[in-house]
């Protein structure tokens, strides 16, 4: 390797392992680290003009949903502000094309999520402990408490990716730090106070045991579930977790008694199934193309008045109906939420299909895929792009892998293209 080269690729690393950790604490400034990466991806795209068959196949998966906002705005109508989350995608690829260039090392990625996940414990512990905050909303609040619970719990589960996958050869520092940051993670995500990222545990802990080894999955099976159970625990154990699992029983039941009744619609819970049921309602009255992204405040606003949502939903932002598929459906039809779709497919397709090479490809596609599962567990109690900060990780934790796999791909690439003695 040319030593230019070698220096891009320890710079492109050290972007990468400063940008997860800087995310979970500061989310602006992760953004400005990134710009650098973003613009050497865009040069590099205008320079090669063409694309490798693996590069048009991530441009695919992060091209479909930005491309279906702007034939829905094309129909209804809208700013360019309703592109800026769905359009992190983009950016996303052109750090995947930057970084893939130079190649992205197992440890630096490895290590950038284990940083971030202490730093998500950090910030949480310092919430609970020193300021007696009952949830955590990030640093100084710059974060919504869902996404950072839910991006707290899945670095927490990459972290155990990262700690027990086989690499090529002994880490047992790395490993070791892996493991904390795997128990880092998971408190941070207690301590939010959140919900809904734990509900797609039963999924999520199974898809670890599919992504390990065939050799290694009876040790694998052994291991998750006895991280299961102590999650299980974990959650029995904390006062406020139990009395958030109660009270989101009992609303239920009161929005399924009355529906009608403003203050079962008021509740966390009752919110949620309120909006459920309202975007249901809108997509069958516009399946094609849905009531327009750019109307969705409008749309709600006049629901508000009818009755058929709470006031409290009008504080909301974007089209946001904490079900990224329903939403999709509601705001742009069977189009929108057929473009949905074909992200995750086309990305779990992309991911899968490189997960049976060397140690390190398959470390990197089984991060890929488990943040394509979780993200799309996630996003339906919440939303894929409901917040900056949570968009923002979507697109850095599905980027880097990518690029790492690229790299991979590459230089196997041109070692066999390497004359022999």
């Amino acid at each position: 390797m040319a030593a230019s080269t070698r220096a891009r690729r320890h710079w492109a690393a050290a972007v990468a392992v400063a940008a997860l950790p800087l995310l979970m604490l500061l989310p602006s400034a992760a953004g400005w680290l990134t710009a650098p990466l973003i613009l050497a991806g865009l040069i590099l795209a205008i320079r090669d003009r063409r694309l490798g068959v693996g590069d048009r196949e991530f441009l695919l998966v992060t091209g479909l949903i930005p491309a279906a906002y702007l034939l829905n705005m094309a129909v209804f109508g809208g700013g360019l502000n309703l592109l800026e989350r769905p359009g992190h995608l983009l950016r996303g690829f052109l750090i995947y094309s930057a970084v893939s260039r130079f190649g992205l090392p197992r440890p630096a990625l490895a290590g950038a999520i284990a940083l971030a996940a202490l730093t998500a414990a950090a910030i949480a512990l310092h919430a609970a402990l020193i300021l007696h905050e009952p949830r955590v909303f990030g640093f100084r609040g710059h974060w919504n408490a869902v996404p950072f619970g839910n991006f707290s719990l899945l670095l927490g589960l990459l972290s155990l990716l990262a700690a027990a996958l086989p690499w090529d050869r002994p880490r047992p520092g790395l490993r070791l730090t892996a493991g904390i940051a795997c128990l880092a993670g998971l408190v941070a995500s207690l301590l939010s106070g959140s919900r809904g990222g734990w509900l797609g545990l039963p999924l999520l802990l199974p898809a670890l045991v599919w992504l390990s080894p065939p050799p290694q999955r009876r040790r694998w099976f052994t291991l998750i579930a006895g991280l299961g159970l102590a999650s299980a625990l974990a959650l029995a154990a904390l006062p406020g977790t139990r009395h958030r699992l109660a009270e989101a029983v009992d609303e239920v039941q009161g929005y399924w008694t009355n529906p009608q009744a403003v203050a079962a619609m008021s509740t966390s819970s009752g919110q949620r199934l309120a909006m459920w049921r309202w975007g249901l309602e809108r997509f069958c009255e516009h399946p094609l193309l849905g009531f327009g992204i750019a109307n969705f405040p409008r749309e709600r606003a006049a629901a508000v008045v009818r009755g058929e949502l709470p006031p409290a939903v009008e504080s909301l932002k974007l089209a946001n109906v904490h079900n990224e598929l329903i939403g999709s459906l509601a705001g742009a039809g069977v189009i929108g939420a057929g473009s949905l779709i074909a992200f995750w497919v086309l990305g779990w397709r992309y991911f899968r299909r490189r997960l049976g090479g060397s140690a390190d490809q398959r470390y990197f596609a089984a991060c890929g895929l488990l943040v394509l599962l979780a993200t799309g567990l996630f996003s339906m109690t919440e939303g894929l792009f409901g917040t900056g900060p949570g968009t923002k990780a979507l697109m850095l934790l599905l980027a880097l892998p990518a690029a790492g796999l690229a790299g991979c791909e590459r230089i196997k690439t041109s070692q066999a293209a390497a004359p022999t003695d």
